[in-house]
Protein backbone atom coordinates (compact mmCIF):
# COMPACT_ATOMS: atom_id res chain seq x y z
CA UNK A 1 0.00 0.00 0.00
CA UNK A 2 1.20 3.47 -0.47
CA UNK A 3 1.58 6.20 1.63
CA UNK A 4 -1.29 8.64 2.12
CA UNK A 5 0.62 10.93 3.54
CA UNK A 6 3.74 12.90 2.48
CA UNK A 7 6.21 15.41 3.01
CA UNK A 8 6.96 17.65 0.75
CA UNK A 9 8.43 21.09 1.22
CA UNK A 10 6.44 24.34 0.00
CA UNK A 11 7.05 27.54 -0.96
CA UNK A 12 7.34 29.07 2.60
CA UNK A 13 10.52 26.41 3.50
CA UNK A 14 8.01 24.40 5.96
CA UNK A 15 6.79 20.81 5.13
CA UNK A 16 3.50 19.61 4.32
CA UNK A 17 2.32 16.57 5.30
CA UNK A 18 -0.46 15.88 3.57
CA UNK A 19 -3.30 13.22 2.90
CA UNK A 20 -3.01 12.21 -1.03
CA UNK A 21 -6.72 12.69 -0.70
CA UNK A 22 -6.53 16.13 -0.09
CA UNK A 23 -3.80 17.97 -1.65
CA UNK A 24 -5.52 21.24 -1.15
CA UNK A 25 -3.06 23.82 -0.05
CA UNK A 26 -6.29 25.98 1.42
CA UNK A 27 -7.01 23.27 3.73
CA UNK A 28 -3.15 23.11 5.24
CA UNK A 29 -2.09 24.40 8.20
CA UNK A 30 1.80 25.61 9.38
CA UNK A 31 2.22 23.84 12.89
CA UNK A 32 5.64 24.05 14.87
CA UNK A 33 7.06 20.85 15.54
CA UNK A 34 8.39 21.90 18.72
CA UNK A 35 5.89 24.88 19.79
CA UNK A 36 7.01 28.60 19.79
CA UNK A 37 6.29 28.32 24.27
CA UNK A 38 8.71 26.17 24.27
CA UNK A 39 12.08 27.02 22.76
CA UNK A 40 12.23 30.40 21.36
CA UNK A 41 16.03 29.62 19.25
CA UNK A 42 13.78 27.50 17.02
CA UNK A 43 10.86 29.59 16.24
CA UNK A 44 11.71 30.57 13.24
CA UNK A 45 13.68 26.71 11.80
CA UNK A 46 12.39 25.74 8.76
CA UNK A 47 13.43 22.43 10.17
CA UNK A 48 10.61 23.06 13.22
CA UNK A 49 7.67 23.10 10.34
CA UNK A 50 5.30 21.25 9.59
CA UNK A 51 2.15 21.81 7.25
CA UNK A 52 -0.29 19.27 7.74
CA UNK A 53 -4.44 18.97 7.49
CA UNK A 54 -6.09 20.84 10.40
CA UNK A 55 -7.16 17.26 11.54
CA UNK A 56 -3.73 16.34 11.67
CA UNK A 57 -2.58 19.59 13.16
CA UNK A 58 -4.68 18.53 15.90
CA UNK A 59 -3.64 15.61 16.07
CA UNK A 60 -0.02 16.11 16.37
CA UNK A 61 -0.93 19.12 19.18
CA UNK A 62 -2.83 16.74 21.40
CA UNK A 63 -0.50 14.08 21.44
CA UNK A 64 -2.13 11.80 19.04
CA UNK A 65 -0.12 11.35 16.21
CA UNK A 66 3.64 11.85 15.62
CA UNK A 67 6.66 11.00 13.36
CA UNK A 68 8.66 8.14 14.27
CA UNK A 69 12.71 8.08 13.47
CA UNK A 70 11.94 5.72 11.01
CA UNK A 71 10.08 8.60 9.39
CA UNK A 72 7.14 6.79 9.41
CA UNK A 73 3.58 8.38 10.71
CA UNK A 74 2.78 7.37 14.54
CA UNK A 75 -1.09 6.77 15.25
CA UNK A 76 -1.65 6.87 19.08
CA UNK A 77 -2.59 3.13 20.31
CA UNK A 78 -6.34 5.02 21.52
CA UNK A 79 -6.44 5.86 18.00
CA UNK A 80 -5.66 2.82 16.76
CA UNK A 81 -7.92 0.53 19.09
CA UNK A 82 -11.32 2.45 17.68
CA UNK A 83 -13.35 0.14 16.10
CA UNK A 84 -14.98 2.83 14.49
CA UNK A 85 -14.44 2.17 10.76
CA UNK A 86 -13.85 6.01 9.30
CA UNK A 87 -11.70 6.39 12.05
CA UNK A 88 -9.51 3.31 10.76
CA UNK A 89 -10.08 4.73 7.46
CA UNK A 90 -9.17 7.78 7.91
CA UNK A 91 -6.72 8.23 10.91
CA UNK A 92 -5.48 4.75 11.93
CA UNK A 93 -5.20 3.84 8.77
CA UNK A 94 -2.21 5.83 8.27
CA UNK A 95 -0.15 4.29 11.64
CA UNK A 96 3.19 2.72 10.14
CA UNK A 97 3.05 4.69 6.60
CA UNK A 98 6.44 6.22 5.09
CA UNK A 99 6.84 9.60 4.96
CA UNK A 100 8.31 11.18 1.84
CA UNK A 101 10.84 13.47 2.60
CA UNK A 102 11.56 16.70 0.76
CA UNK A 103 15.00 17.67 -0.94
CA UNK A 104 15.48 20.55 1.67
CA UNK A 105 14.83 21.52 4.78
CA UNK A 106 14.11 18.21 6.40
CA UNK A 107 12.38 18.00 9.83
CA UNK A 108 15.38 17.96 12.69
CA UNK A 109 15.07 14.60 14.19
CA UNK A 110 15.66 16.80 17.44
CA UNK A 111 12.67 18.64 17.48
CA UNK A 112 10.99 15.39 16.33
CA UNK A 113 12.44 13.69 19.07
CA UNK A 114 10.69 16.27 21.58
CA UNK A 115 7.46 15.88 19.96
CA UNK A 116 7.82 12.00 20.51
CA UNK A 117 9.04 12.49 24.55
CA UNK A 118 7.00 15.63 25.35
CA UNK A 119 3.71 15.08 23.53
CA UNK A 120 2.75 12.31 21.79
CA UNK A 121 0.73 9.76 23.93
CA UNK A 122 1.07 5.67 22.87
Amino acid sequence: MRSGIALVGSSLGLHSVRSAGLPVQECLIASHIVPWSEREASRADPRNGLCLSATFDRMFDRGLMTVGEDRRVHISRSIREMTDEPVQKRLAGYHGQPILLPKRFLPLEEYLGWHREHVFTD
